[in-house]
């Protein structure tokens, strides 16, 4: 007898998940409930785990190995008369537990079941030197990807995991003996390869990338380029860390990046393989279909059925995209807008219908990302202390959808200022022409980055990186790090990129104050001075997350919790601020070409301002509020495309309408 289930949920602790049908069949596990005979009851236990699956499971329940490379099933527990229990499994390298005969793998320290610890014979030297030593085949990520041991199950876990993704026991410093009888996880590895001499300066540069990431905020580009490599190696059959990355991550239309690219053609193995502009589904299809059908079929159809404001063709989006188109080609020479252009401000009722946005039919304009991350580090205050909002009324700002992918950039950065995507590629073909009429400059700040990252790039790499650096005009193509600095000269004003923790499974995002490093996106892309004049202007705030780019909305001056509380005579000012990193700000400015420099984008870029606690400040905008001001008597084009915008999306039986514009 059997009956079907579309899905099931699972408690691992953090609360009740619920998987669908098309994800558990594609890692192997049976949505069929049997009611078993007394003959079906035999499992197969894994040769990994040691867990004990059921004959209908075709992957091990919990890590996910074959089937086929497993031990025969267990019919009766060993036997633990005399002193059978102090040996252990020479073939499959197991002993059993003293207190509850489990038979835990070799490298286990404590009994995966009860906890007990192991025999302490099996700690001593001479039995670890006959233990067969695992083959590295010499590839050449063997470090950077050294997966690290449960302490508790034994499960091999990533790198980018901090905790097992099996019993969530986090990951631990322990040493048994010799340093290389035990295999050390990504931070014990790092911490060796440091202290010995020249270790650094001889990896491969995709490895010096991976450790710059494992120190700062998880954006999901250790997973990406973790699944990438898992892709690009054909003799690999596994899936674990696409499954890993799609589940936790879902960003298909994620493009490798020029610099990516570059990475990964530095392997002896990929040195003529083309991965630049390949979305992650471009990768899938390189993949044999035997090697697919792994892989959840929804995964492959990731085009985001979202309606952005703007991007279909109205009077009001018209009116934007002119003006857009006018003051780009106001300066021709050097492609730069007016200094006219004003921010863009969300409608207050967004704030207020903000779960129906994002979660009605998967069409919200709002990313559901956890902003407790972005409340610590930007603060909306009308006090000189705004570290007093933060513990106590704190509202998040608002990061915007866009079309992801290669359109993440200019797509950010066109909401940002006027809130419509970048349909028409007006920033992108600002960009392509700024770069090709002052390459010289560009690639001198470009080159200086690199040395800074520590990269050591071969010359034909650095060539070939930057050939596709000028290669941007493409509309979808991937965009770089350099880009940024040109939209910032292209707009005449900052743009200040935050990054964001970005997997799904991260209940507990990480503060701000663990963050050692900082990320290599993260920080101020200041004006330069040979492009434009100096001036002190609120700059654009970009969130960086999975590789993709989304505008960061401050809430309006009316939304202050404590706004009615103003004195009178402060009503028409309301400042905000950005925390300053815990790292020196001359790490924060990015592409200075030299300390000197560096001093004089923080002397006329940045203005520190320090509350009564001793916390820093940056102060960037003093905002007019509408209600008092003279200069608010029409409405900008922005705030009417929103009005339409809403109007469309808003049923009338849910919501009333005189209330939902009635600021306008």
């Amino acid at each position: 007898m059997e009956k079907e289930m579309a899905s099931i949920t699972v408690d691992d602790g953090l609360g009740p998940h619920r998987l669908e049908a098309s994800y558990l069949i594609a890692i192997g596990i049976s949505l069929t409930s049997n009611v078993m005979s007394d003959h079906d009851e035999l499992k197969w236990e894994c040769a990994s785990c040691t867990y004990l699956n059921y004959p209908s499971a075709i992957l091990c329940t919990m890590c996910r190995s074959s089937k086929n490379h497993s031990s025969p099933c267990i019919n009766e527990p060993p036997s633990t008369s005399g002193d059978d229990w102090k040996k252990f499994d020479a073939r499959n390298e197991r002993w059993s537990c003293s207190a509850c005969t489990y038979l835990n793998v070799l490298k286990a320290r404590t009994c995966s079941v009860c906890s007990s610890k192991r025999p302490e014979y099996l700690n001593s030297k001479p039995e670890l030197e006959d233990t067969p030593q695992i083959d590295d085949k010499g590839f050449d990520l063997s470090k950077a990807l050294n997966k690290w041991d449960c302490s508790m199950c034994t499960y091999k876990n990533w790198p980018a995991v901090k905790s097992c993704v099996i019993c969530r026991t986090p990951r631990q410093i322990v040493e048994i003996g010799d340093d290389d009888l035990v295999p050390l996880s990504p931070i014990q590895s790092t911490e060796k390869e440091r202290r010995s001499p020249n270790s650094f300066e001889t990896m491969e540069p995709l490895q010096r990338y991976l450790i710059c990431l494992q120190k700062t905020v998880d954006t999901g580009c250790i997973s990406f380029l973790e699944a990438v490599y898992q892709l690009i190696c054909l003799d690999d059959d596994n899936v674990d860390r696409i499954l890993h990355y799609l589940y936790n991550y879902s960003e298909q239309n994620r493009k490798i990046t020029a610099l990516e690219s570059s990475l990964f053609n530095q392997l002896a193995d990929f040195d003529n393989t083309i991965f630049y502009n390949r979305s992650f589904v471009d990768m899938l299809d390189f993949r044999d279909q035997n090697y697919l059908s792994n892989i959840p079929v929804e995964y492959y159809n990731s085009s985001p059925s979202v309606q952005f404001p703007g991007s279909v063709s109205s009077d009001g989006s018209d009116e934007i995209h002119a003006r857009i188109r006018e003051d780009i080609f106001n300066d021709l020479d050097l492609c730069r807008m007016t200094n006219s252009s004003a921010l863009f401000n969300v409608p207050e009722v967004v704030y207020d219908l903000r779960e129906w946005l994002i979660h009605r039919d998967k069409r919200g304009i709002l990313m559901n990302f956890d902003e407790n991350h972005l409340m610590y580090t930007i603060c909306g205050s009308d006090t000189h202390n705004p570290s007093t909002n933060l513990g106590q009324e704190r509202y998040a700002p608002l990061i915007l959808r866009n079309r992801g992918g290669g359109h993440s950039l200019v797509d950010a950065v066109s909401q940002a200022l006027w809130g419509v995507i970048d349909k028409n590629n007006l920033l992108r073909g600002a960009v392509y022409r700024t770069l090709f009429a002052q390459e010289i400059r560009f690639r001198a700040y470009w080159e200086s980055w690199i040395l800074k990252l520590g990269l050591n790039l071969c010359v034909y790499a650095l060539q070939r990186y930057w050939e596709n650096v000028l290669d941007c005009h493409e509309p979808g193509s991937a965009m770089e790090q350099i880009h940024i600095l040109v939209l910032a000269q292209i707009l005449n004003r900052p743009i200040v990129v935050l990054p964001i923790e970005s997997s799904k499974a991260n209940m507990i995002p990480r503060c701000d104050k663990s963050v050692k490093e900082k990320h290599p996106m993260e920080g101020f892309y200041p004006q330069l001075a040979v492009f434009n004049n100096y001036r002190l202007c609120r700059p654009l705030f970009l969130c960086y997350a999975n590789g993709c780019f989304h505008a960061v909305i401050l809430p309006p001056p009316q939304r202050s919790p404590v706004f009615g509380k103003i004195k009178a005579d402060r009503a028409k000012r309301v400042f905000r601020y950005l925390r300053c990193p815990s790292f020196p700000l001359e790490h924060y400015v990015q592409f200075a070409v030299n300390d000197a420099e560096t001093l004089e984008f923080i002397k006329f870029g940045l203005v520190v301002d320090v509350d009564s606690e001793g916390n820093r400040w940056i102060y960037h905008s003093s905002f007019i509020v509408p209600k008092d001001s003279e200069m608010a008597t029409e409405k900008d084009s922005g705030t009417i495309l929103w009005h339409r915008w809403m109007a469309s999306h808003f049923p009338r039986k849910n919501f009333d309408l005189k209330r939902l514009f009635l600021f306008f």
